[in-house]
């Protein structure tokens, strides 16, 4: 999962104690940060209602920016919630899901004919099912488009979103600084993973007397979470016949373990009634490490479960820090 716009290098002890010398001074909150991105978001979510597709690593929803601020509506009429894939090659016809999420005084539309405006092109939204969109976009020169849901093939009834045509790559790349960006990203997942799946608290839960409040945190958590479990079925669906390529099969299989095992995560602390984390040897946490990695969708999730957004890591860096130092 690489994002080829912002690559990531890995960091040490010793280069990040370089960077605690030239800090950031401003102690800008990122809660203001995450309010702002969950500001498009549900501020309940049910069930029912919500669905979400397949999204691959960090080029999921966190690929879902305004491009031109003059296709935006006064009001949307709904939330896009995933573009799968986040990319395409721009030789091929290509499949892409949209999901979306209605705005309950517009949901009356929902059964609607919707078009997919991507680009100059205008494409049928055929529905799959409750707030699943399928399109195929044509052909396109390599580069960033706009794209975004319309009644009328012109006006955008929610967000406008980048989203890429790629050139195929036509031979074996040889050794370069992109594939250099690629271990260091690599690492980077490698440490999350590690915060996440290595040392699991389901002992402390089992063996915890949790009180009545706590697990009605986890359940309404549990609820709120639902869409995460349900993305499988769309992996599966999206590799049947080899409809895309192998190596964003692999990337999406990462991502939804990843979001699944966040979401475990994070109901073990609700239950044991924790506000932090634990950092790992590089002295980062989890939260840390996802605004590294450009996972915005990990905001909604700590927001959700109560923990502090503020947590500073080891040096005193919150993960606001971390992402603007990344460009994010």
């Amino acid at each position: 999962m690489v994002n080829d716009r912002f690559p990531v290098s890995s960091i040490g002890v010793d280069s990040l104690n370089t960077l605690t010398n030239n800090r950031f001074q401003s102690q800008d909150s990122f809660g203001k940060w995450a309010n702002q991105i969950m500001s498009d978001s549900p501020s309940s979510v049910d069930g029912s209602d919500l669905v979400s597709s397949v999204s691959s690593g960090d080029e999921s929803y966190s690929s879902l920016v305004v491009e031109d601020p003059q296709l935006s509506l006064p009001e949307q009429l709904f939330n896009l919630t995933d573009v799968f894939p986040a990319w395409v090659s721009s030789t091929e016809k290509s499949k892409i899901l949209v999901t979306r999420l209605f705005q309950i005084d517009y949901l009356h539309i929902s059964k609607s004919n919707l078009t997919c405006v991507c680009g100059d092109e205008v494409v049928p939204a055929e529905i799959v099912q409750d707030g699943v969109y399928r399109c195929w976009v044509p052909p396109h020169s390599p580069g960033f488009v706009n794209l975004y849901l319309s009644l009328d093939g012109h006006n955008p009834i929610s967000q406008v979103v980048n989203f890429e045509y790629r050139t195929p790559v036509l031979h074996a790349p040889v050794a370069s600084v992109e594939e250099k960006n690629n271990w260091d990203e690599f690492q980077l997942q490698m440490r999350l993973a590690y915060l996440l799946f290595a040392k699991q608290q389901s002992l402390d839960v089992f063996s915890s007397k949790v009180s009545s409040s706590r697990l009605k945190e986890a359940r309404e958590f549990s609820l709120k979470t639902s869409f995460i479990s349900n993305t499988w079925q769309y992996l599966m669906e999206s590799t049947l016949d080899n409809k895309i390529p192998f190596s964003q099969a692999k990337d999406a299989l990462f991502g939804i373990a990843l979001k699944n095992r966040l979401k475990e995560w994070l109901s073990e602390k609700i239950v044991l009634g924790c506000k932090t984390t634990e950092y790992d040897a590089q002295g980062q946490s989890v939260l840390h490490l996802c605004a590294i990695l450009g996972y915005t969708w990990a905001v909604t999730l700590f927001s959700w479960s109560g923990l502090s957004l503020d947590f500073r890591d080891k040096f005193g860096w919150t993960a606001l820090h971390w992402a603007a130092y990344y460009g994010r």
